[in-house]
């Protein structure tokens, strides 16, 4: 490589009872989290053209996984990583503002609306249903009368202090 290029990847882990309100929570904290590393890492450092945050819960397992990703160069990695981690850490310790939250909020209603509209969207409350799960009845409800508050008392429960993986990939010169 010319440039050679570092992959990030890092995930944290850990066990709770699956509900549609827990995934429904996590999926918020990934959208937030996202909106917060392209301010800080992409238009604030400057480190990557993005970094994207997957945060799910497992209805089989009753695991959970907060994990971001994203490119830099060697010289930056390690700032970008604390960074990340911090950001992370200080948002399920101190909570988000109102503003990341309403926009996040508004965009999971929205999208919601969309989805409803899309046979994948069926196909995966038919799915759910098949292993117990009800994803559709009172979803639309619960999102819209969730409020900062009881969001932020929910991410602050999340233990990120025991599992955890980083794997980071540099490309060397040519």
């Amino acid at each position: 490589m010319l440039s050679p290029k570092t992959n990030v990847y890092v995930s944290y882990t850990g066990n709770m009872e699956y509900s549609m309100y827990n995934d429904m929570m996590f999926n918020l904290l990934g959208d937030i989290m996202t909106i917060k590393y392209t301010t800080s890492l992409r238009e604030e450092e400057g480190g990557t053209y993005g970094a994207g945050v997957d945060a799910y819960l497992s209805q089989f397992t009753d695991e959970w996984a907060i994990s971001y990703q994203f490119a830099t160069n060697a010289e930056q990695r390690d700032n970008l990583i604390k960074i990340a981690d911090t950001e992370l850490a200080n948002a399920i310790k101190n909570g988000v503002d109102e503003s990341e939250f309403a926009k996040v909020k508004e965009a999971a209603i929205k999208q919601y609306e969309i989805s409803l509209q899309t046979n994948d969207y069926w196909i995966s409350v038919l799915n759910d249903l098949a292993t117990g799960q009800d994803s559709y009845t009172g979803f639309k409800e619960m999102l819209q009368n969730l409020t900062l508050d009881e969001f932020n008392s929910f991410i602050n429960r999340l233990d990120i202090s025991k599992n955890h993986i980083s794997v980071v990939m540099t490309g060397v010169a040519k």
